[in-house]
């Protein structure tokens, strides 16, 4: 399915790559914000809430599915504080390893 987009200040209705619009995924510049990206999809589109400690499971959803979007998303929180320490204390994970 096409899309088409005006932006801000546009006067035509074209293509995102005719106006060389970026994809959200694209502009993340660090692994950090790349994870972020992944747990807001995972949260949004998935498990449908915004409160990324302690999601419930929709109604819709068997349990097996839900523990293991869990499981993912315990995964993407521990790989966020591993990027958090090797961005602000280097010297703790050089202990580590």
């Amino acid at each position: 399915m096409a899309r088409i987009y005006l932006p801000p200040g546009g006067k035509r209705f074209l293509a995102r790559k005719a106006w060389r619009i970026a994809y959200r995924s694209q502009n993340a510049s660090s692994t950090f914000d790349r994870l972020c990206i992944s747990r807001d999809r995972l949260l949004s589109r998935k498990l449908q809430s915004r409160d990324p400690d302690l999601p419930l499971k929709p109604k819709w959803m068997r349990r097996r599915t839900y523990e293991a979007h869990l499981d993912r998303l315990g995964h993407l929180h521990t790989r966020m504080d591993v990027e958090m320490m090797r961005r602000f204390a280097p010297d703790v994970l050089a202990g580590i390893g």
